[in-house]
C-alpha cells in the first residue's frame, strides 16, 4: 500500500476514535509494525498527529507556524505540491487574466502552465522570470522584495493590485484552521494575498495536506472568499462544510 493511503487510513481512524495503536493499524492494513511506526513519526513531524507510546493520538488543533526560508519550504512535500500544481495549471484557459501568488506550490505550477493566450500577473520574482523566459505575457507587481519568500510585498504592491481584475488567482497558503481560517506569518505577505483575492472572480488556494490544522499570525482570507482549495489528499472532514475542496487522489 502506498504511503499516502496509509496516512489517510491513520488520519481517518484518528478522526473517528481519537487514538490508534500501531498493532491495530498494521494488522488492518497488512503491513509491518515498523512501517506504521515510521508513518506515525512522519505524521508527528508534520504536526498532524501526536506520537505516543504504542501509537498516536489526535494532534492538538491549531499548531502555530512561523515563516520558513523558500529553499527549505521547496523541499517539503514536493511530490504533493507537483500534483496540486499540475491540476491548478490545467484550470487556466484561453483569455484568462491570471494572478499567481509567490510560493513554493505556485512555483511548481510554472512547469505545467501551457496556456499562451492568457495573461499572467505575479508577485513572485522567480515566477516572473520563468514565465517571461518561456515567452508568456507576464507582469510583476511593484514594491519591496522579501528575501525569505522571494515575494514582492508592501503598500506599492497592494496599490498595484487595485488596477487589476483577475478571472482566476492561485494563492499559496501557510496555514488553514477551522476557527482561524486562512493565515500567513507576516502582515506584508497577508496584505498582498488579501488584495489579490479581492480582485479575483475565482480564487484557488493551493495547499498540501500538511497546511490543515495549523495557524499563523495573520489572517488574510475567510473560507467564503475561496472558490476552491486544491489539496493532495483527503482533507479533515470538519473542513468539508466550510468551502469547496478538490482532493487529488
Amino acid at each position: 500500500m502506498l504511503q499516502f493511503k496509509r496516512f489517510e487510513y491513520i488520519l481517518d481512524m484518528l478522526e473517528k476514535d481519537k487514538s490508534v495503536k500501531v498493532t491495530d493499524i498494521a494488522n488492518a492494513l497488512g503491513v509491518s509494525e515498523s512501517t506504521i511506526r515510521r508513518d506515525i513519526v512522519e505524521l508527528d513531524a508534520e504536526g498532524r498527529v501526536k506520537k505516543v507510546f504504542g501509537g498516536a493520538v489526535v494532534a492538538e488543533p491549531g499548531r502555530t507556524i512561523n515563516m520558513v526560508d523558500v529553499n527549505e519550504k521547496a523541499s517539503r512535500n514536493r511530490e504533493a505540491k507537483r500534483k496540486i500544481a499540475e491540476y491548478a495549471a490545467s484550470l487556466i484557459c484561453k483569455d484568462d487574466f491570471v494572478y499567481i501568488d509567490a510560493g513554493t506550490t505556485t512555483t511548481e505550477m510554472l512547469d505545467f502552465i501551457s496556456e499562451r493566450d492568457a495573461t499572467y500577473v505575479t508577485n513572485g520574482v522567480n515566477h516572473a522570470l520563468v514565465l517571461a523566459r518561456k515567452g508568456f505575457r507576464v507582469q510583476i507587481l511593484s514594491g519591496g522584495v522579501n528575501g525569505v519568500t522571494e515575494a514582492v510585498i508592501g503598500a506599492d504592491a497592494v496599490e498595484d493590485l487595485q488596477k487589476y481584475y483577475f478571472t482566476k488567482s492561485f494563492i499559496g497558503v501557510d496555514a488553514i484552521d477551522v476557527r482561524c481560517e486562512i493565515t500567513t506569518p507576516k502582515i506584508e505577505e497577508g496584505a498582498v494575498k488579501h488584495a489579490a483575492i479581492k480582485r479575483s472572480k475565482e480564487c484557488y488556494l493551493v495547499a498540501d495536506r500538511s497546511k490543515f490544522d495549523t495557524i499563523a499570525a495573520v489572517k488574510f482570507a475567510e473560507f467564503s472568499d475561496i472558490t476552491q482549495i486544491i489539496t493532495d489528499r483527503a482533507a479533515p472532514k470538519r473542513y468539508l462544510n466550510k468551502t469547496n475542496i478538490k482532493e487529488l487522489k
